[in-house]
């Protein structure tokens, strides 16, 4: 079962995290990336029961743990498929898990995610999305 791939239903799934305030700015980029039908990179999940899942802590990616709390937030904001993988690690602090509907959206920038995400969206859109938020195109967007 590790490493293999499926998609979380929202109707029947319930899936747990362990990061509840998230930064709008990077959830609402997401969601335009949603919309747009951009296919997001697998969390990481570890299967507690039929049903019941909670977010691993994820890869080790560029010196942080990727734990895929942001994608999962705005994927259950539009109640789209999340790509997930099985994992049997629980993470970094395995007893500090909340559902996910208990999320909260913060007013903070993690500029390193917000860059990623912004980087999956067409060029013109991101750059949109900067000017309306008024961030500086050239910090969130290479040439």
């Amino acid at each position: 079962m590790e490493g293999r791939e499926f998609y979380l239903d929202w109707q029947k799934d319930i899936l747990q995290i362990w990061e509840l305030r998230k930064s709008r700015l990077v959830v609402e980029a997401m969601l335009k990336g949603i919309d747009l039908g951009h296919k997001f990179p697998a969390v990481h999940v570890v299967e507690i029961s039929d049903n019941f899942y909670r977010l691993s802590g994820g890869e080790v990616n560029l010196g942080y743990y990727d734990g895929g709390n942001h994608r999962s937030v705005s994927h259950f904001i539009k109640k789209a498929p999340l790509l997930c993988v099985h994992s049997s690690w629980m993470g970094i602090n395995p007893y500090d898990f909340r559902e996910i509907k208990d999320f909260e959206l913060r007013d903070f920038a993690d500029e390193f995610k917000l860059k990623d995400s912004l980087t999956h969206l067409p060029r013109d859109i991101a750059e949109k999305f900067c000017l309306e938020n008024r961030l500086s195109v050239r910090d969130f967007l290479s040439q």
